[in-house]
């Protein structure tokens, strides 16, 4: 049978409703494998995982910030790459890996 419109306007004109995310669809009985826990356990995982890189950003930032100003202080050394080109070379790839 076809219906116009899309998956939802099929389960509309049927009669049915599209089942809620994060809610147990129960069948015959028993809950589906939404509900075994699953979910929830990825979405506590995923929070502690966004709010520990929250946390951790800041020091992230500034450890990166003085690596960078580090990094420009030794490639503004205009003799750099005459006296020591593996220096140089270092110094540019430790700058374009941040």
């Amino acid at each position: 049978m076809e219906y116009a419109g899309g998956y939802s306007d099929m389960l509309a004109q049927r009669g049915s409703a599209l089942p809620q995310p994060h809610q147990c669809v129960e069948q015959g009985g028993r809950h589906q494998a939404p509900c075994d826990g699953a979910i929830i356990r990825a979405e506590t995982e995923a929070r502690f995982r966004e709010k520990h890189a929250l946390e951790t950003l800041p020091a992230r930032i500034a450890k990166l910030s003085s690596e960078i100003a580090a990094l420009r202080e030794r490639l503004s050394d205009p003799g750099l790459f005459a006296r020591d080109p593996a220096a140089f070379n270092n110094a540019v790839a430790g700058f374009a890996n941040r």
